[in-house]
């Protein structure tokens, strides 16, 4: 591997979600593999700050020259990988090894994103319920306790997914393909945060007040995934899901994550069918599948958030358990086309003449009711719901929260 200079991923001027942190920059990174070769990598680097005591969190992400495609490395200790730095020279360390086993890339490059808010997790504490007037944001390096529903009930976790570039959709001989995959280069421009879990029963019940309702053969339990949610009840209005969260931090940025942004924080960097970097072994039952997510050859219903493998940087059940929201509008026949795009959003579909009540917006990640083939990573769908009808969803259909990088918007 050879490991040229790296570039500079954070200037001083440089646009962080909508924010530009002049006090904060990452300057003079400097990469060196050890030798002999033993896989790690020292990588120093210098942050500037106007507030000598200010506690600064860093970024590290890769990107890979030779496909023009972004790595997430992970093995990372040192200066500003589990802790916050101040100003000054830090030394980072990298396992490559570890990270990329046996990596080729000769233009491989460590980005570093850096500055006051960009903690790797926020936590949303939404303990008071409807009856509190805010709800408190706080900051975490290390990801949450899953031997605590903590996590699950009266906190929503957030993971920060830094900006990149991957390949959306599937190839055509990927098992399972749809031909509305096109297979393309898609650039996400900013950082943003993505829920580690999907919104759970409880969680919801303590921010709209209430439970939706539910069908006879619906399972309550208070650390499932929510669902039966028309879209309308997650953004329409004060009084729903994500206004209250709104509301209640005073921070507007909560929102669903695009198309893009969910497929781009579900891969992590892999081109494979699952995020687990494995291909299906069959389009109805797949053993690569059953360790990382609840689909109907291994389930009757949901299971408890968290219960399988997570993927590469910490998100769990984006294969199965619920489909997923998304902000784009479309229909099963939308194509994506083959062409690069930044930051791409479908328009709504359906809004004239006897659809006129009705929306589609895309939905993602596969359910406890389809086969393995709707789990994977590219799989698309439209799901048709009329805005005035709240019971006008489906047992198999949830969300995970969305916010920009920007917690100040």
């Amino acid at each position: 591997m050879n490991m040229k200079k790296m570039m500079m991923a954070l200037a001083a001027t440089a646009a962080i979600g909508g924010m530009v942190f002049a006090d904060v920059s990452v300057d003079n990174i400097k990469c060196t593999q050890r030798y002999p070769w033993n896989g790690l990598v020292d990588i120093d680097y210098t942050i500037a700050c106007d507030d000598p005591n200010a506690e600064i969190y860093v970024n590290p992400i890769g990107f890979n020259g030779d496909t023009g495609l972004t790595v997430f490395p992970t093995h990372f200790t040192g200066a500003g990988a589990t802790n916050t730095v101040k100003a000054g020279r830090h030394r980072m360390v990298w396992d490559a090894k570890a990270d990329m086993g046996a990596f080729s890339s000769k233009n491989f490059q460590i980005k570093m994103y850096a500055g006051k808010e960009l903690s790797r997790y926020i936590v949303i504490d939404i303990s008071g319920g409807t009856n509190a007037t805010n709800f408190a944001i706080r900051r975490s390096i290390e990801g949450p306790n899953l031997d605590d529903d903590t996590c699950r009930t009266t906190e929503i976790w957030m993971r920060l997914i830094p900006p990149g570039t991957f390949m959306m959709g599937s190839p055509t001989n990927e098992l399972g393909r749809t031909d509305n995959e096109d297979l393309h280069k898609v650039t996400i421009t900013k950082p943003f945060y993505i829920g580690v879990f999907e919104v759970t029963q409880r969680q919801w019940e303590l921010v709209k007040g209430s439970m939706p309702i539910v069908a006879s053969n619906d399972v309550v339990y208070a650390t499932r995934p929510v669902a039966r949610i028309n879209y309308s009840e997650l953004s329409s209005g004060n009084y729903s899901f994500i206004n209250s969260i709104r509301l209640r931090t005073e921070r507007y940025g909560f929102d669903l994550p695009t198309e893009a942004q969910w497929e781009y924080a579900c891969r992590a960097g892999t081109l494979t069918a699952l995020n687990s970097g494995e291909n299906l072994m069959g389009t109805t039952g797949c053993s690569n599948l059953d360790k990382i997510g609840r689909y109907s050859a291994n389930g009757k219903s949901t299971s408890e958030v968290g219960s399988y493998q997570p993927n590469k940087i910490g998100l769990y059940d984006m294969h199965g358990n619920v489909r997923e929201w998304c902000r784009d509008g479309g229909i099963n026949a939308n194509h994506l086309g083959t062409s690069a795009q930044i930051d791409p959003i479908w328009a709504r579909s359906y809004d004239t003449g006897n659809w006129s009540s009705w929306e589609t917006k895309m939905v993602r990640g596969g359910s406890w009711n389809e086969n393995a083939s709707c789990s994977r990573s590219a799989r698309r769908t439209g799901f048709t719901y009329k805005s005035n009808d709240t019971f006008n969803s489906s047992s198999e259909i949830g969300f995970r929260l969305y916010c920009t990088g920007n917690l100040q918007q």
